[in-house]
């Protein structure tokens, strides 16, 4: 479905004919700027859900086939097809990606020089380890794992992450990025009726299987900005059922 299919949808879907209300395309807009953080905070993992002693959510990043599936176009990966290796500089640091979101995994290829300079190099990869402040100190006093390039780890800081060994100069970055939101654009007609601007127009980056998932949580604030209880109520039903 297009953004204007789901606009459509769901004021058909409300009723807007006979209750007299509806939802404005500027209205519409402002929901979709946040309903893909509110999607993807769904799918990667809800913290509301942890409970102590079980941090694990309903729905987690890579916990089901599916939820990968759902989320694979989010997922960049620095050193991969598309995009440069993440660069570590001298004292260790290396600035988080300007739309990271969640890390994935964090890889060092290690490449080992043949001793006799006739045989091909060979690649050592070496998963890094990511680490809470404390651990991250007490490795660093660790007398069987020191921080060498057998056992590199790493700390998220503000706006950079810190890593041991120093220098390691390069390291491959999985991570999910922020999502882009989706946009209608319209024109009017002489009538003054909505006329669907698709040029300009901005689609949800979600796979199409899931779209009416999405506009299901779209039309739960519509019903919240109505205040209509049967809205709620039927919107709520379709979320937790999923059909």
């Amino acid at each position: 479905m297009n953004v204007w299919e789901i606009y459509q949808f769901n004021n058909a879907r409300a009723n807007k004919d006979q209750s007299g209300r509806s939802f404005t395309v500027d209205q519409y807009n402002s929901i979709l700027q946040g309903i893909d953080i509110d999607y993807l905070k769904l799918k990667y993992g809800l913290p509301e859900e942890y409970k102590p002693g079980a941090p694990l959510p309903r729905q987690a990043w890579e916990i089901t086939q599916k939820i990968t599936d759902d989320l694979r176009h989010l997922k960049k990966i620095m050193g991969g097809r598309d995009y440069p290796l993440l660069v570590i500089d001298k004292n260790g640091y290396a600035n988080i990606p300007s739309d990271y979101v969640h890390q994935s995994a964090l890889r060092w290829d290690q490449t080992l020089n043949a001793p006799d300079c006739v045989s091909e190099n060979e690649l050592n990869q070496i998963p890094i380890e990511v680490l809470t402040d404390a651990d991250f100190d007490s490795r660093l006093w660790d007398a069987i794992r020191v921080p060498w390039t057998r056992y590199p780890f790493c700390k998220f800081n503000s706006d950079h992450i810190e890593f041991q060994p120093k220098n390691m100069q390069f390291a491959v970055f999985s991570y999910i990025r922020m999502p882009r939101a989706a946009f209608l654009s319209v024109t009017l007609d002489s009538d003054n009726n909505y006329v669907y601007d698709a040029a300009n127009s901005l689609q949800l980056e979600w796979p199409n299987d899931m779209h009416m998932d999405i506009a299901n949580r779209i039309y739960m604030y519509w019903a919240d900005n109505l205040s209509n209880p049967l809205m709620v109520q039927s919107g709520a039903k379709k979320l937790a059922e999923g059909i």
